[in-house]
């Protein structure tokens, strides 16, 4: 049975009202902001292909809820040892509940790469002391943690500090530098 030339513009004209639609869809998704769209969770509609939408976070909400991950709470009581990893590499970590007046070591891993990085924040206040150190291989080997002044602490509440890992010298150990508020 032949296809009447109505037929195909009527198909023809719903394919390029889906195009359409679907364009100003992507439009609006690719442009999203974080927290946007209809819902205010920063998802748009896509089309499946089934003729329904999906909500899908836009790059933009993407991209922020990203930079979430990278916030790492640690809880703290006097005397703990906070111990980082490999994993802790471009997080920021916020010290929190450090009150009393004992010390709290954060020790570092001793054989990161270069490039490893932590961000410290100390949100509790009180005095505590919260000294960063390195840690040590089975062998009893230790990296270097190095800093202007040769200072390892953090000075009190609300002091950031960052520490980067500048080389490598073998499997085991690394130099580390300590810079940010921090004191004697």
């Amino acid at each position: 049975m032949p296809i009447e030339n109505d037929e195909v513009a009527a198909q023809l004209l719903e394919f390029l009202e889906r195009q359409d639609a679907f364009t100003a869809m992507l439009a609006a998704w690719s442009s999203g902001i974080a927290g946007g769209g209809p819902n205010g969770d920063g998802r748009y509609p896509l089309p499946t292909g089934a003729g329904t939408t999906t909500l899908v976070p836009c790059p933009t909400q993407s991209a922020f809820d990203a930079s979430l991950l990278r916030f790492e709470r640690i809880a703290l009581t006097t005397g703990n040892t906070i111990v980082l990893g490999p994993e802790h590499s471009g997080k920021t970590l916020l010290l929190a509940g450090v009150t009393g007046t004992s010390n709290i070591s954060v020790q570092l891993p001793g054989g990161v790469a270069p490039g490893w990085s932590c961000l410290l924040i100390q949100q509790g206040s009180g005095g505590p002391r919260v000294t960063v150190t390195i840690g040590t291989n089975s062998s009893g080997e230790s990296g270097f943690l190095r800093s202007r002044g040769n200072v390892f602490r953090l000075a009190d509440q609300y002091a950031v500090a960052s520490v980067i890992c500048t080389e490598r010298t073998s499997s085991f150990r690394s130099t580390m530098v300590l810079a940010g508020d921090i004191v004697q």
